[in-house]
């Protein structure tokens, strides 16, 4: 056996390796878990919704809509896009200046709810009260 097998070998057996390679197979199977919720939560909305048909969805069930738009909120942060201070805000204020935007912009309800939410997080200051 060479030097180089031998050392492959014993690193193999060594725990504290095992244990890392573990670590990094629960966190991609906890990611891939994580997306795979957002994609089938509770407001099962596509895309290619309106933002006019998902505000119509809010009034009619406005604690999934609250939920939906706090998790892409999370979502955002947590993958670096926005800043994180936002998940440090109280949640309900923070969905309803979101939903409050997309209600003010008017010109936005042909456009898919995504886009307009996207619109309403990069115009809105939530960091700043």
């Amino acid at each position: 056996m060479t030097r180089e097998n031998n050392r492959r070998s014993k690193a193999a057996l060594d725990p504290k390796t095992r244990g890392k390679s573990r670590t990094s197979c629960c966190e991609l199977v906890g990611c891939a878990i994580f997306v795979a919720s957002l994609l089938t939560t509770s407001l099962a909305l596509p895309a290619d919704v309106s933002t006019s048909e998902f505000l119509t969805h809010c009034q009619a069930a406005p604690e999934p809509c609250k939920e939906k738009i706090l998790e892409y909120v999370k979502f955002l942060a947590d993958g670096g896009l926005i800043d994180g201070c936002v998940l440090q805000l109280p949640a309900n204020a923070v969905a309803a200046k979101l939903i409050g935007y997309m209600h003010d912009h008017a010109e936005s309800g042909d456009k898919d709810w995504v886009d307009c939410l996207d619109d309403a997080i990069a115009t809105l200051k939530l960091c700043n009260p």
